[in-house]
């Protein structure tokens, strides 16, 4: 009976045990899905302590942890979830992020690789591969915690009023009652000031902004003398929830009553929304635009920054800042400096960890392309609601990096480097050749990927300036009509020692002509009728066809050239009596105007005359024989080729191929050898197309020596080779036409 007894005790417990595991865990269920994730962690503890492999206990505790920011015990649970087997790619990426935010870059690379619904998982891990570029510039910044304004609870979004600080802090509970947080566990967030002067001196911030709920962090246009700021929901003390039963952030906006000394006229921001978060509003300087973070429809992740123009005294619709800001993730806490930076953190980018800081160009509600800030500001773990000086040399920044004082600290930052989210680029369109300024040049500015960025035409002075983001490449065109381009490609750095990028635009005119004057070679006068083709050797088209007029000379502009072009031509030149030619042409264009091609080959043409010989008016070099010998050699047959095509172009052309000898050997001997060369070379031209009726060769010997180097008989000879070499010729005589 006993044992019976026992047995059913131990059978009760199993059962009383196996529904209070159920109920610990759907209860934390219910918790968790209200959001109250620093409450439902107790919950899914105890049901893991009962059933240690339960993959939704795992998985919901895992996620509890990452929501409420506890890095270790997210990275501990996480590690069991990436283990279950229908593990979700979102979960490794969890998994990921949350190693990297310990510092384990080398085991949280391959987690966020194996992530490929969107390009978060890949910009980390490349941010990964590049860690060395976020320590590059660390000598720009010294940080230091303020420990006089710190606790050990939370302090955040830090913002300027005047000569003091506004921060919001969970430090202070509002009254006796549990008034904390069910996300977090902690006390909501109040308004706090502190003296910049004296840091130390630490005050609660009017009460009138203040609410029982989260009041921050919040912004003060000190030029439309306006608070805004973000609080949950509430209206007239309601608490207003959405369609999915959660209390979203708002932005509000308060004026100053100096009578009275509070803040007034209460506003809510036009595009709050029930149904989703409206929060962390930043004003420009000149209180023309506000930046805003919100997880409202049409964005491209979670939380997006979006941008409102104050127009006739209200603000426009909503622009979402697009993807050089906004990722598959959170954008959050941006700030607009009076230098035209936008400071805003992301945890979708590439970066060392959880949020990261960033900044980039903003310009007339547009946003460049955002760019890291360097260790020791950003690092392993959240580094968020940046704000910057005036002057440009003090920071503020909320982190919850080891070291602090509480779960987030403000550090104050030393800038030892201005922040450049973009500088400007500028030159002067000139004349190649004058070096004068040019004015109608269009100048277009283009990013590395082509998109064009910038527009504008040079006024009288030539000059162009562009906004530029540093670091990264473009191409600068101008075009000018009746001008050759210019292309310049650059990155936008400025060189050492200067304190400007420079790139000026050089821009040739293109107003290219030939000109052609033909003249006679003997008498140097015009000729007229002379027919020139012009053939492009580097299309094989013949680009000009002309008959010179009858002062002998043509003119015509090149068309589709410009400066630096390379042209090339084999210039064909006939007229009936007179000796045609053909001469190849090449010119670089290195300047513009009228090339006259007669002053850069010759294209004069000799007449025609019968007992002319032809050696003398077209580059025939000499004809040498081996000794004793008068077979043609190939550079004989080379030199034979010049007459062929000369007799060619001259159909009625004769001629008298006459060999000549110096006075040495015998005078019989010469005779017959210059004849049988003579002949020889005769027979090489007929071989060549030529007809037998129009070349003859005659050997002639040493008879017609052409100085006084006789050496026949008892003559002696005291002439040098060189002087004899002038008797060993070859002629070829026209002896009719």
């Amino acid at each position: 009976m006993k044992k019976i007894v026992f047995l059913s005790l131990i059978i009760f417990a199993v059962v009383v045990s196996g529904y209070a595991q159920m109920g610990n865990f759907k209860y934390g269920l219910k918790l968790y899905n209200q959001l109250a994730y620093s409450k439902a962690i107790p919950y899914f503890e105890k049901s893991l302590q009962a059933d240690s492999a339960n993959p939704n206990a795992i998985r919901m505790l895992a996620e509890c942890y990452r929501q409420v920011n506890d890095v270790e015990k997210t990275k501990k649970m996480y590690a069991k979830v990436v283990a279950l087997p229908d593990v979700k790619p979102i979960e490794k990426f969890y998994y990921g992020q949350a190693l990297m935010m310990s510092g384990d870059y080398d085991a949280a690379k391959p987690w966020l690789e194996a992530f490929r619904e969107d390009e978060r998982g890949k910009l980390k891990a490349e941010g990964i591969n590049n860690l060395h570029a976020f320590f590059k510039d660390s000598a720009q910044y010294t940080v230091k915690n303020l420990q006089e304004i710190n606790t050990a609870a939370s302090e955040i979004g830090p913002a300027f009023f005047g000569k003091s600080i506004l921060i919001s802090s969970n430090r202070y509970k509002v009254d006796n009652i549990n008034n904390s947080h069910s996300w977090t566990g902690m006390d909501f967030y109040k308004l706090y000031k502190a003296d910049e002067e004296n840091i130390s001196n630490v005050m609660k911030f009017a009460g009138d902004v203040q609410t029982r709920y989260n009041v921050g962090p919040v912004n003060y246009d000190f030029n439309g003398k306006t608070l805004y700021l973000t609080r949950n929901q509430i209206e007239k003390g309601r608490v207003i929830k959405g369609n999915d039963d959660q209390v979203k952030l708002r932005i509000y906006s308060y004026k100053y009553d100096t009578e009275n000394e509070e803040w007034t006229d209460e506003q809510s921001f036009p595009y709050n929304n029930k149904d989703y978060n409206v929060a962390h509003p930043a004003v420009s300087a000149d209180g023309k635009w506000l930046v805003f973070a919100s997880d409202m429809p049409g964005g491209i992740g979670g939380m997006d920054l979006w941008v409102c123009e104050m127009k006739n005294g209200q603000w426009a619709n909503p622009v979402n800042l697009g993807s050089d800001i906004n990722t598959k993730g959170n954008e959050v806490f941006p700030f607009i400096s009076s230098g035209n930076l936008l400071f805003f953190s992301s945890d979708g980018k590439e970066g060392l960890g959880g949020l990261d800081v960033y900044f980039s160009s903003f310009k007339n509600g547009k946003a460049g392309e955002a760019k890291t800030i360097s260790y020791p500001v950003n690092s392993m773990g959240d580094d968020f609601s940046f704000i910057l000086s005036h002057t440009g040399n003090i920071a503020y920044f909320a982190s919850n990096r080891p070291g602090g004082k509480g779960s987030d600290d403000i550090y104050l930052i030393n800038v030892l480097k201005p922040f450049r989210a973009s500088m400007s680029v500028s030159g002067t369109a000139k004349d190649i050749i004058s070096g004068k300024p040019l004015a109608g040049v269009q100048v277009i500015l283009k990013n590395s990927n082509g998109e064009k960025l910038g527009e504008l035409t040079t006024a009288e002075d030539g000059f162009y300036e562009f906004d530029v983001d540093p670091e990264q490449k473009y191409t600068l065109t101008a075009t000018k009509p009746e001008y050759s381009d210019d292309k310049k490609s650059f990155t936008a750095i400025i060189p050492q020692g200067h304190s400007d990028l420079v790139v000026d635009l050089s821009l040739g005119q293109n107003n290219f002509s030939l000109y052609c004057l033909v003249s006679d070679k003997k008498t140097g006068k015009p000729i007229e009728g002379v027919t020139v083709k012009m053939k492009n050797t580097n299309t094989g088209k013949e680009d000009f066809s002309f008959t010179t007029s009858e002062t002998g000379d043509w003119r015509s502009k090149l068309e589709n050239c410009k400066l630096n072009d390379r042209i090339s031509y084999e210039v064909s030149i006939e007229k009936e009596g007179y000796l045609g030619k053909v001469v190849p042409f090449s010119k670089t264009l290195d300047k513009p105007g009228e090339i006259a091609l007669h002053e850069v080959i010759d294209i004069s043409l000799d007449p025609i005359e019968v007992g002319l010989d032809l050696a003398k008016i077209i580059d025939i070099k000499p004809i040498y024989f081996d000794l004793s010998k008068w077979n043609i050699r190939p550079d004989a047959a080379a030199e034979l080729d010049k007459i062929v095509k000369v007799m060619e172009e001259n159909p009625s052309m004769v001629i008298e191929l006459g060999s000549h000898t110096d006075c040495r050997s015998s005078a019989a001997s010469n005779m017959a050898l210059s004849d049988k060369r003579a002949k020889a070379s005769a027979a090489y031209i007929i071989s060549k197309g030529i007809d037998k009726s129009r070349i003859y060769g005659k050997g002639y010997g040493e008879t017609r020596l052409v100085n006084d180097c006789a050496c026949e008989g008892n003559v002696k000879s005291d002439c040098d080779e060189e002087r004899h070499q002038q008797n060993r010729r070859t002629e070829f005589i026209i002896v009719k036409m």
